[in-house]
Formats: C-alpha cells, sequence, structure tokens
C-alpha cells in the first residue's frame, strides 16, 4: 500500500507540474517559471520520503528532504519573503535536519552527525554574519568551534559498538584552531595564525606517538597473558 501511495505522490507531482506548464503556455494563468520548478521539487521530495517510509532506505530519505528544502528554498527566494542570507541560512540547516534526522532514525548511523553538525554550524554563521556585522571577524572561529563540538558529540556517544574514540582528535584540533583564530582576532599584532600549522604537526606527532606506546603497553599485557 506505501509503495502504491509513493506512486501516487509522484504520479500526481508530475501530473500538476505539466498542468501548471500547459495553462501557462495557452495563457490561461500566469505562473512564474520558479514556482513550478519549486512545486517539482516539493511533490518528487514528498514521494521519495513517501517511499522511504516502506522500503526504510537511507538515501531517499536524505533526497526526498534536500528536495523538499530546495523547492522551499526556490519558492522563498521567489518571492523575496527573506533575503538571500537568511534563505541560505535556512536551507542549510534543513539539510542539517536531514542527516541528523538519519541519525536520529538509527543510531547505528553516527556518520550523519558529522555533515549534519558542519551543515548546522555554517548555517548558523551565515544567520549571524547577516544579523551581527561584527560577527563576520569571528566567522572562522565560529566554524571551528561548531566542528569541535560536532566531533565531541560523537565522542560523548562513543560506546562498544560505535568505536569513536578516535573522535577527540578532531575536536581537540578545531578547538584548538577557534582559539588560535580568535586570539588572532583579540591580538592581531601578534599573527597567531603563523602558529597554527606548526601546533597542528605537533598535536599529530604526539598523537602518533601515544598511538605506539599505547599498543606496544597493549600487546605486551596479551603477551604476559599467553605465557
Amino acid at each position: 500500500m506505501q509503495k502504491n501511495n509513493s506512486r501516487i505522490w509522484l504520479g500526481a507531482g508530475l501530473i500538476i507540474v505539466g498542468l501548471l506548464i500547459l495553462m501557462d503556455q495557452f495563457r490561461w494563468i500566469y505562473f512564474r517559471d520558479e514556482y513550478v520548478v519549486a512545486t517539482a521539487f516539493t511533490l518528487i521530495g514528498l514521494a521519495l520520503l513517501t517511499g522511504y517510509g516502506r522500503e526504510k532506505v537511507v538515501w531517499k530519505l536524505i533526497v526526498g528532504l534536500g528536495l523538499l528544502f530546495i523547492g522551499s528554498m526556490i519558492f522563498l527566494e521567489s518571492s523575496r519573503i527573506l533575503s538571500d542570507d537568511y534563505t541560505g541560512m535556512l536551507v542549510l540547516w534543513m539539510l542539517a535536519a536531514a542527516f541528523l534526522a538519519v541519525y536520529l532514525r538509527d543510531r547505528k548511523h553516527w556518520w550523519a552527525v558529522i555533515p549534519g553538525g558542519i551543515l548546522l554550524t555554517i548555517g548558523a554563521t551565515v544567520g549571524l554574519e547577516a544579523t551581527f556585522w561584527r560577527m563576520g571577524h569571528y566567522s572562522g572561529s565560529l566554524f571551528f568551534l561548531g566542528v569541535a563540538l560536532t566531533f565531541g558529540f560523537l565522542y560523548f556517544i562513543r560506546s562498544e559498538q560505535n568505536r569513536l574514540s578516535w573522535a577527540i582528535w578532531p575536536a581537540g584540533g578545531a578547538m584548538l584552531i577557534c582559539v588560535l583564530t580568535l586570539l588572532d582576532q583579540w591580538f592581531y599584532y601578534i599573527h597567531f595564525e603563523d602558529y597554527i600549522a606548526p601546533a597542528a604537526l605537533i598535536l599529530i606527532g604526539l598523537y602518533l606517538i601515544g598511538r605506539n606506546f599505547s599498543s606496544r603497553h597493549q600487546n605486551g599485557n596479551g603477551a604476559e597473558v599467553t605465557t
């Protein structure tokens, strides 16, 4: 039944779009091309979401929500309800919601948190820059803060099934870059950006050395047990 519903949505969407185009061609009614395209994206997105309800295929959820949100974006952009910056912010947040919905639907899909968190961060940065013009100076810091929080969240949801202990390293690296870029704005005469690359290399080196000693310790314990 749900499969038939998906086909009904898709078929109805194609019929409606076709009728709108014909009525516009015969000048029976006038529609801007943008509204026709927005309607097409929205109806196809609804059809894919209906299909996801039956098959639980992840790509249908992502693509369906994406098309639905793109249709909304085109409508908002064409109607001039919001400025371009706020429209972009909403689109990014909608795409982020699509990925986060994948994770909330099945916690095994932890990977969806990464694009979801990053898109959410970029959207927030765009919105803050549009609202507070001085926030443009801190856009880099805000972005890396969002990246750090995203990977930090992955680290805190680690478990035996989801081995996500590695997430602490990109979280720490992003937080370090966030702090350095923030200090660079406050103390611009020190040029903190010159220290970002060396600091990153040092952190990577410490990580590799730490992993080496950790693996040796584990191998040593294993050898003692076997003897």
